[in-house]
């Protein structure tokens, strides 16, 4: 298609204008990373998912954008962290309906093992948690996992964990308690 000199004079303002917006959008780091990903169905509606992902430094960032036939979308936003005791691990979901919920978490070394906290706060603004440690002794080959979950009315559950190697295969007992509210 060819375009005249008068719509062409007419274009150059906006193309003028958005340059900076192409470049910027050219000039990404190496390790930056974006798909779109379009599905149609035999109904002929489609969905469209856009996912992006950038590291910098120790930080991974992740998102996502999920768009149904009807127009619906949701999001998915994570940022994960390396830091010298372990990860740290935060994710926000936002539903079609717009309520959020996080994914808070982080894990870290220990001596023997590591240690692993989780909470997770529902669009209602309700949290759960769940605190772990987890070690290993190698001298009886026992593999030690102790949790505790605490429900969003505050009801909690304890769980002990251990599995030891034996001759013939491995042992494990696990106790339970429950404790309410």
């Amino acid at each position: 298609m060819k375009l005249s000199n008068r719509t062409a004079r007419a274009m150059l303002p906006v193309a003028i204008a958005l340059l900076p917006i192409v470049l910027s959008a050219m000039s990404t780091p190496a390790d930056a990373r974006e798909r779109q990903v379009t599905r149609t169905g035999p109904n002929g509606m489609s969905a469209q998912r856009l996912t992006s992902r950038e590291r910098t430094g120790d930080t991974l960032t992740r998102s996502r954008t999920t768009t149904g036939p009807r127009g619906n979308t949701s999001s998915t936003n994570a940022t994960t962290t390396r830091t010298d005791a372990g990860v740290n691990r935060n994710v926000t979901h936002t539903g079609v309906k717009g309520g959020e919920t996080q994914v808070n978490s982080s894990i870290a070394r220990t001596d023997d093992g590591y240690a692993k906290e989780k909470s997770i706060t529902g669009p209602n603004g309700n949290t759960a948690t769940r605190s772990s440690d987890v070690s290993y002794d190698p001298t009886t080959k026992t593999l030690e996992r102790d949790s505790v979950t605490t429900g969003p009315k505050g009801n909690s559950v304890t769980t002990n964990a251990a599995t030891t190697r034996t001759e013939d295969g491995y042992q494990r007992e696990v106790t339970r308690t429950s404790a309410p509210k």
